[in-house]
């Protein structure tokens, strides 16, 4: 009989917490908040037990809209759900293994995505929301960030932040205390205190309304597979501290089987 497929609810915590009997399951949108009518991208990423990439997962994404009461699907079966063509077993890429394409309705609300990936050790469920909403302060959207790494490698990841009102603060990203940070782009800096499972990417901005900056960091992720792990959500700060805004969700990366 095919395992029943447990439902893991995604929470604020810097490592994901799934149960790696079955592996891991990461899904994406480059934003977290969209606008009304914009197409929203999603990517995934799938991992067996030992950590190994899964090329040929049977994937079903459904999209609850409650303005209309009604559910999208999207599944490797129609096609929907597509393979970037970069999966492999070891392979360093900011691209993610599956990719698909959905266009948001014209209503203010958020959507659940629900995800169920199937294997051969059975299925997993992940379930997480979107935000759909006109008129944000700011738009930020990750342009080169993977979902599915090998910890042999480095990585790029990068960022943009568009301003519709002027802005002076700090633009933040916390992410685990093992990653090993290397270049920071735009005169940033890594804060962390001895002890904590974080640390923190700063950078100093000064953003006038309709300005865009561009943000990146490179990344070297520890020995350890199957892992999961969670990035942000990016938050931008006003100089004396307080939160102005952040990202409605943070970032998934699943952790590839790392051969000595």
């Amino acid at each position: 009989d095919t395992p029943k497929a447990p439902a893991v609810l995604l929470t604020p915590l810097q490592k994901l917490q799934q149960d790696l009997s079955w592996g891991v399951l990461a899904m994406n949108t480059n934003k977290s908040t969209y606008a009304p009518g914009e197409a929203m991208l999603f990517g995934f990423g799938v991992l067996d037990p030992q950590g190994r990439t899964v090329c040929d997962a049977k994937l079903t994404l459904t999209i609850t809209v409650p303005s209309e009461g009604k559910e999208y699907k999207l599944s490797t079966d129609d096609r929907q759900i597509a393979s970037s063509g970069q999966c492999r077993l070891i392979s360093v890429t900011n691209l993610p293994d599956y990719t698909a394409l959905f266009r948001a309705k014209e209503t203010e609300e958020t959507y659940l995505l629900r995800l169920e990936a199937e294997t051969a050790y059975g299925k997993r469920i992940v379930e997480e929301n979107v935000r759909i909403a006109s008129s944000q302060p700011f738009e930020i959207v990750r342009t080169s960030v993977p979902t599915r790494i090998y910890p042999g490698g480095q990585y790029l990841m990068r960022f943009t932040v568009l301003a519709k009102q002027t802005f002076r603060g700090e633009v933040q990203e916390e992410i685990p205390a093992s990653f090993t940070v290397g270049s920071v782009s735009n005169g940033g800096r890594v804060e962390s205190l001895f002890a904590e499972p974080k640390q923190t990417l700063v950078w100093p901005v000064s953003l006038q309304s309709g300005q865009t900056m561009t943000f990146s960091y490179t990344v070297t992720f520890p020995p350890e597979s199957p892992e999961a792990y969670l990035l942000g959500p990016i938050r931008l700060s006003s100089q004396d501290g307080k939160s102005v805004y952040q990202e409605f969700k943070p970032w998934q990366i699943a952790a590839d089987a790392y051969l000595k």
